[in-house]
């Protein structure tokens, strides 16, 4: 698996968000649950990612929303990533 940095998943969705009209919440989403589940530990670029993130999910939020605009983009992540 690669281990992205921030910037580059940012430069990656940014070349898709306009395509699924993304929206900040949307990429926001996506991000943290893809690092969330695909994090190599303390020391690896997606655990800064998820450390750092912006977003912080619902009490009963478990993964991103199914059949939503971050959903395409988690998955977007997972086929470049994993």
């Amino acid at each position: 698996m690669i281990d992205p940095t921030r910037e580059d998943i940012e430069t990656f969705l940014g070349q898709h968000v306009t395509a699924y009209e993304a929206d900040k919440f949307d990429t926001e989403s996506a991000i943290y649950w893809f690092t969330y589940k695909y994090h190599g530990g303390q020391s690896s670029n997606l655990y800064e990612v998820l450390s750092e993130s912006p977003y912080s999910p619902g009490a009963c939020e478990r993964d991103v929303e199914p059949d939503s605009v971050a959903s395409i983009l988690h998955d977007l992540l997972v086929d470049e990533y994993c």
